[in-house]
Protein backbone atom coordinates (compact mmCIF):
# COMPACT_ATOMS: atom_id res chain seq x y z
CA UNK A 1 0.00 0.00 0.00
CA UNK A 2 2.76 2.44 0.59
CA UNK A 3 4.07 1.74 -2.95
CA UNK A 4 0.80 2.94 -4.65
CA UNK A 5 -0.01 6.01 -1.68
CA UNK A 6 3.50 7.58 -2.40
CA UNK A 7 4.85 6.20 -5.69
CA UNK A 8 7.13 9.13 -6.11
CA UNK A 9 9.28 8.23 -2.80
CA UNK A 10 12.52 7.02 -3.28
CA UNK A 11 11.79 3.21 -2.09
CA UNK A 12 14.44 1.50 -0.97
CA UNK A 13 14.09 -2.67 0.33
CA UNK A 14 15.37 -1.45 3.66
CA UNK A 15 12.72 0.87 4.43
CA UNK A 16 10.09 -1.58 3.12
CA UNK A 17 11.55 -4.01 5.14
CA UNK A 18 11.20 -1.90 8.40
CA UNK A 19 7.68 -0.31 7.30
CA UNK A 20 6.43 -4.54 7.49
CA UNK A 21 8.61 -4.73 10.59
CA UNK A 22 10.43 -7.90 8.70
CA UNK A 23 13.85 -8.24 8.28
CA UNK A 24 14.73 -7.33 4.43
CA UNK A 25 15.95 -10.59 3.34
CA UNK A 26 12.73 -12.34 4.76
CA UNK A 27 10.89 -9.00 2.84
CA UNK A 28 12.42 -9.39 -0.46
CA UNK A 29 11.56 -13.38 0.06
CA UNK A 30 7.39 -12.54 0.53
CA UNK A 31 7.47 -10.35 -1.25
CA UNK A 32 8.76 -11.91 -4.75
CA UNK A 33 6.77 -14.99 -3.31
CA UNK A 34 3.62 -13.11 -3.35
CA UNK A 35 3.95 -10.50 -6.13
CA UNK A 36 5.94 -12.38 -8.39
CA UNK A 37 8.60 -9.72 -8.52
CA UNK A 38 11.65 -7.54 -6.63
CA UNK A 39 10.19 -4.89 -4.84
CA UNK A 40 12.53 -2.66 -6.95
CA UNK A 41 10.95 -4.12 -10.33
CA UNK A 42 7.30 -3.51 -8.65
CA UNK A 43 7.87 0.45 -8.08
CA UNK A 44 9.16 0.28 -11.20
CA UNK A 45 6.64 -1.44 -13.12
CA UNK A 46 3.75 0.84 -10.69
CA UNK A 47 5.51 4.07 -11.75
CA UNK A 48 5.11 3.16 -15.83
CA UNK A 49 1.78 2.04 -15.42
CA UNK A 50 0.98 5.53 -13.56
CA UNK A 51 3.34 7.77 -16.50
CA UNK A 52 1.40 6.22 -19.14
CA UNK A 53 -1.87 7.20 -17.91
CA UNK A 54 -0.64 10.57 -17.39
CA UNK A 55 1.10 10.61 -20.93
CA UNK A 56 -2.66 8.97 -22.09
CA UNK A 57 -3.95 11.96 -19.88
CA UNK A 58 -1.63 14.66 -22.15
CA UNK A 59 0.52 15.70 -19.31
CA UNK A 60 4.43 15.94 -20.34
CA UNK A 61 6.93 13.33 -20.57
CA UNK A 62 9.13 15.34 -18.13
CA UNK A 63 6.33 16.74 -16.14
CA UNK A 64 5.40 12.64 -15.30
CA UNK A 65 8.93 11.46 -14.73
CA UNK A 66 8.69 13.85 -12.19
CA UNK A 67 5.46 12.92 -10.55
CA UNK A 68 5.69 9.34 -10.70
CA UNK A 69 8.99 9.36 -9.23
CA UNK A 70 11.96 8.78 -12.05
CA UNK A 71 15.14 10.91 -11.54
CA UNK A 72 14.61 12.47 -14.89
CA UNK A 73 12.57 12.43 -18.45
CA UNK A 74 15.56 10.45 -20.58
CA UNK A 75 15.15 7.77 -17.54
CA UNK A 76 11.09 7.34 -17.76
CA UNK A 77 11.41 7.14 -21.56
CA UNK A 78 14.15 4.54 -21.44
CA UNK A 79 12.23 2.50 -19.37
CA UNK A 80 9.05 2.99 -20.84
CA UNK A 81 10.38 2.30 -24.54
CA UNK A 82 12.04 -0.89 -22.93
CA UNK A 83 8.30 -1.95 -21.39
CA UNK A 84 5.85 -0.59 -23.90
CA UNK A 85 8.00 -0.88 -26.68
CA UNK A 86 7.74 2.19 -27.73
CA UNK A 87 8.61 5.87 -26.24
CA UNK A 88 6.26 7.77 -24.21
CA UNK A 89 6.16 10.51 -27.29
CA UNK A 90 4.90 8.59 -29.44
CA UNK A 91 1.75 7.79 -27.51
CA UNK A 92 0.82 11.65 -28.21
CA UNK A 93 2.26 11.81 -31.94
CA UNK A 94 0.90 8.47 -32.98
CA UNK A 95 -2.32 8.09 -30.81
CA UNK A 96 -1.69 5.01 -28.92
CA UNK A 97 -3.55 4.61 -25.40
Amino acid sequence: MAIHDKPALGWRTETLAQLTGMSRSHFMEQFTRTVGKTPAAYVTSWRLTLGRAEIAAGHSVKATARRVGFGSAAAFSRAFSRIYGYPPAEMVTKGLR
